[in-house]
């Protein structure tokens, strides 16, 4: 999927049935909805889901998913113990949909070591752009 300036695309989070209401361009489902993704592909979706294990990426892959997210990857508060780098790259090599980075992303240091996985779709991040006052004391 490629966006230009002239064109958005408008994705819904979790909720299949008003997105395809909507007609909306794609759904964003938790990881827990898993099952879902067949459900959303057979109403033309495209379809991302949040992942946190390779299992759960390879099954979302084999359902149709269209992309996953994986987390955290760096220290967030309350979100478990990060991933790493390590593997990311891991997960970025064994499934062939676009993968997004997510977690702990805060400053330039961990978008530099992002850029050092390769075929990594990109990345998302609140903190990173929009750094609290926590985050600039550190």
């Amino acid at each position: 999927m490629q966006l230009t300036k002239n064109h958005q695309k408008r994705f819904l989070h979790s909720d299949i049935e008003l997105a395809k209401e909507l007609n909306a361009d794609g759904i964003h489902l938790k990881s827990d909805q898993m099952i879902e993704i067949v459900k959303a592909k057979k109403y033309a979706l495209y379809t991302v889901i949040s992942t946190h294990t390779m299992d759960e990426a390879l099954l979302a892959k084999k359902l149709g998913a269209d992309a996953i997210t994986y987390s955290p990857i760096f220290y967030t508060p309350h979100k478990g113990k990060p991933k790493g780098i390590e593997k990311l790259k891991a997960l970025v090599e064994a499934v062939d949909i676009p993968v997004i980075a997510l977690g702990g992303i805060v400053d330039k240091t961990h978008v530099d070591k992002l850029l050092c996985v390769p075929n990594l779709f990109g990345f998302a991040s609140i903190r990173y752009f929009k750094p609290s006052k926590v985050d600039k004391i550190k």
